[in-house]
C-alpha cells in the first residue's frame, strides 16, 4: 500500500472521527441525574427537549399552562427568572416494582402527562394532556437503547402502555404544524432515541416566599387604612412576612358608602381582613348615597338600577310587513359597559315588536360604548335605524352617526355617546331593521322592531386602569372564538396585562376551514390562532373564517355529543374521554376549560348565563360546537 493510500485512509477515517463525535447533541449549561422523589418531598427540575438537527427544535423547555403541553426555545438555557411552576416537573414512582417506572409530573396542579387511547407512535395524528391519573413511562439513559451520538445525561421516556409491534413510544417534542395552535406540542414517536427523544434534566427547586409586599390604592370618595392584629399601621409598599393578618379600615367621605373592597382578587368587603399570602394590591371603590349599591351579580344590579327611574311608557309601532330577517345576537363592548349584553336567539321571534328585558347591560354615563348585532340575513341591504331616550322623558331622539354593516359576518354596528348628565337608571334604545326608512320612532313597522332596555349609572369618577375585551366569530358554524385570559372581578382586564384570545376551527362536514386572522374593525392585527397582546383600550376582535369544498375527517365511530343548560350548569353526553372542553360566554369570555374524565361530564359556571357556546375538542381532533340556551 502507498503512502498516499494509507494517509488518504487516516484521513477518511478522521472524517468519521470527527463527524461522530460532534453528532451528539450539545446541552447548555449542566444537565443532571434526574431522582424519582414524592408529593411530601419533591425534587423539582425543568426539562428541555432537543432535537439533532431541526434548528427550532433545540433547546426547548416543556411546560403546563393548565391549558397546553408544549415547549418554549431557550438556546442558551432557561433563564432563572423564567422559571415558574409551569416548567417544574418531578418523577414520581409507579409503585410497581420496576424502579425505572415512573409518571411525569407538573408543579403547577401536580397533574401528571396523560396519553390518549387512540393516539399512534407516529407523532402525527394526536398529542398528549394532562390530568390526575397520567400514564407510566420507563426512563432511561438514551444511550442504553442502543442508539448512537447520545449526549451525557441525555435521557428518554418510553409510554410502557403503548405495545403494538413491540415499538417503542417516546415522549418526543413536536415542531410547527398546519394548524399553528398545534406548534410544539408534545406526542409520542417511534424514532431514534437521539433524533427524536433527547430529555436533559436542570435542577429548579422551588424558591420559599417568606414575605410579600402590600400595595394600597389610594380610592376616590374615601380612604383605606391597613393594620396589623396588634394596631401597627401598614404603609402602602411595605414588605411583611407570610401569614401575617391584616385588617383593613374603611372611612367614606360624606355622601359616600363602601360599594367594593378586594385584596387581590379575594372579596373581603363584609369581613374586611385577610391573612398575607404574596404581593398584594388593596382596592375600593366607594359610591354616592344617591344611588343604589352596584351588586356583585350583574341581574341584580340591574333591579336596583330600576328602582332609581320612575316608569316610562313607550309607544310600540304598529305591524305593517314583518319580513323574515331577525336579530341573532346581541353584544355591548366599549368604554361605557360595566356588565356587557348577552342576547341571542336561534329561532325567528312570532311578533313585529321584541322587548330584550332579561338580558340587558350596565352602562356608565359620558362614555362610549358599541352596540354590535348579528343577523340570520345580510344587513346590507336592509335599512337599520336607531333610537335612544337618554333623559328618560318615554320620547326616543333618532341616533345620529354612521352604522356599520358587514355582508360576510352579517353584522350590524352602532357607536353611541352617553351623555355625562343621562338620567340614571332604566332607558330603552329602539332598533328598527326595516325595508325601508322609517318616518319616526313609532310608525308602522315594515319588518322587526327590538326595544334594549339599559341601565345607565353615575359617571365615574376614578381613571380607566381597566378595560372591556369582547370577541365574536364571523361564522359560529365554521369556528369559535374566545378569550382565554381570565378577565378581574369587575368582568374587565387591568390595563398593561396580557390578554390572550384563541379562534378554533371547527369541524365541517365536506368543507374545509381555514383561519383568516384577528380583526379590529376591517384592520387584521394577527394571523395566528392564538394571539396575546397587551390592554391599552376597549377592544372588540373578530376571528374571521373561511371554508372551501374538500373532505374533512368525522368519526363516525363516536355518538355526537348532547348537552343542556340550566340554572348556570353545564351536562354533556356522550363526551369521548380525553376531549378538551371550552365554555364560552357570548361576548368571548372562556368560563371553563376541563377535560372530560367521562363521557358524561357536568361543568358548574360562575353565574347563570343564558348562552354558551361548548366547543368540544375530540381526542382524535375533531371538534363539535354546542349552542346551549339557558332552560
Amino acid at each position: 500500500m502507498t503512502k498516499k493510500l494509507i494517509f488518504a485512509l487516516f484521513f477518511l477515517l478522521g472524517l468519521v472521527n470527527t463527524n461522530s463525535s460532534n453528532a451528539a447533541v450539545t446541552a447548555p449549561g449542566n444537565p443532571v441525574e434526574p431522582v424519582v422523589s414524592t408529593a411530601e418531598n419533591p425534587v423539582w427540575y425543568v426539562m428541555m427537549f432537543s432535537h439533532l438537527t431541526e434548528e427550532n427544535r433545540k433547546n426547548r423547555f416543556m411546560y403546563w399552562d393548565g391549558t397546553n403541553l408544549k415547549t418554549t426555545q431557550y438556546l442558551d438555557g432557561i433563564p432563572q427568572g423564567d422559571i415558574t411552576d409551569n416548567y417544574r416537573w418531578r418523577l414520581e414512582s409507579a409503585n410497581d416494582g420496576n424502579a425505572s417506572h415512573v409518571y411525569l409530573v407538573n408543579a403547577r396542579d401536580n397533574k401528571r402527562i396523560m396519553v390518549p387511547a387512540t393516539i399512534s407512535n407516529q407523532g402525527t395524528d394526536n398529542y398528549l394532556y394532562m390530568d390526575n391519573t397520567g400514564v407510566v413511562w420507563e426512563y432511561k439513559l438514551s444511550s442504553a437503547t442502543g442508539q448512537a451520538d447520545c449526549a451525557t445525561n441525555q435521557y428518554c421516556f418510553d409510554y410502557i402502555g403503548y405495545t403494538t409491534n413491540s415499538d417503542p413510544a417516546y415522549l418526543n417534542g413536536c415542531g410547527t404544524a398546519t394548524n399553528s395552535s398545534d406548534d410544539y406540542r408534545i406526542t409520542i414517536y417511534k424514532m431514534g432515541v437521539h433524533q427524536a427523544s433527547g430529555w436533559f434534566f436542570y435542577e429548579a427547586p422551588r424558591v420559599e416566599i417568606t414575605s410579600a409586599k402590600v400595595t394600597i390604592e389610594n380610592p376616590a370618595n374615601g380612604k383605606l387604612t391597613v393594620k396589623k392584629e396588634d394596631g401597627t399601621t401598614v404603609n402602602s409598599g411595605e414588605v411583611l412576612d407570610i401569614d401575617t393578618k391584616l385588617k383593613v379600615e374603611v372611612v367614606a367621605d360624606e355622601g359616600y358608602h363602601l360599594n367594593s373592597l378586594y385584596a387581590g382578587s379575594e372579596n373581603i368587603k363584609e369581613t374586611k381582613e385577610f391573612v398575607l399570602k404574596s404581593d398584594v394590591t388593596i382596592r375600593a371603590t366607594f359610591l354616592s348615597d344617591d344611588i343604589t349599591e352596584i351588586a356583585e351579580n350583574p341581574f341584580e344590579t340591574m333591579i336596583n338600577l330600576g328602582k332609581l327611574s320612575k316608569s316610562v311608557i313607550y309607544t310600540m309601532p304598529k305591524p305593517g310587513t314583518t319580513g323574515s330577517m331577525y336579530i341573532t345576537s346581541a353584544i355591548t363592548s366599549g368604554d361605557a359597559v360595566m356588565y356587557p349584553l348577552g342576547y341571542v336567539r336561534s329561532a325567528a321571534p312570532n311578533k313585529h315588536f321584541i322587548i330584550v328585558s332579561k338580558e340587558t347591560s350596565l352602562l356608565t354615563a359620558g362614555k362610549d360604548f358599541d352596540l354590535i348585532l348579528n343577523e340570520n340575513s345580510d344587513p346590507s341591504n336592509q335599512t337599520i335605524t336607531f333610537y335612544t331616550d337618554w333623559d328618560c322623558n318615554g320620547t326616543f331622539e333618532k341616533a345620529e352617526g354612521e352604522v356599520k354593516t358587514d355582508a360576510a359576518s352579517k353584522s350590524i354596528t352602532k357607536t353611541f355617546s352617553i351623555p355625562e348628565d343621562a338620567q340614571l337608571g332604566k332607558t330603552r334604545i329602539r332598533v328598527r331593521i326595516e325595508t325601508s326608512a322609517p318616518a319616526d320612532a313609532n310608525s308602522d313597522a315594515n319588518g322587526k322592531v327590538y326595544d334594549f332596555v339599559f341601565y345607565v349609572k353615575e359617571k365615574a369618577v376614578q381613571p380607566v386602569e381597566d378595560f372591556q375585551i369582547t370577541v365574536a366569530s364571523n361564522n359560529e358554524e365554521w369556528g369559535t372564538a374566545m378569550i382565554q385570559t381570565e378577565a378581574n372581578a369587575s368582568g374587565r382586564y387591568d390595563k398593561g396585562t396580557e390578554v390572550t384570545v384563541k379562534a378554533i376551527k371547527n369541524t365541517v362536514e365536506n368543507m374545509v376551514v381555514s383561519f383568516d386572522g384577528w380583526f379590529n374593525g376591517e384592520t387584521r392585527v394577527s394571523e395566528d390562532e392564538e394571539y396575546t397582546f397587551t390592554v391599552t383600550e376597549n377592544l372588540h376582535l373578530v376571528a374571521k373564517f373561511s371554508t372551501t369544498t374538500g373532505v374533512c375527517p368525522t368519526d363516525a365511530t363516536s355518538a355526537m355529543p348532547t348537552g343542556t343548560l340550566r340554572n348556570g350548569t353545564v351536562k354533556l353526553e356522550n363526551v369521548t374521554p380525553g376531549s378538551e372542553i371550552y365554555v364560552v360566554s357570548l361576548s368571548g369570555q372562556m368560563m371553563a376549560n376541563v377535560k372530560a374524565e367521562s363521557t358524561n361530564v357536568e361543568i358548574k359556571l360562575g353565574y347563570e348565563e343564558q348562552y354558551v357556546a361548548v366547543v368540544i375538542e375530540n381526542t382524535n381532533g375533531n371538534k363539535s360546537v354546542l349552542k346551549l340556551l339557558n332552560k
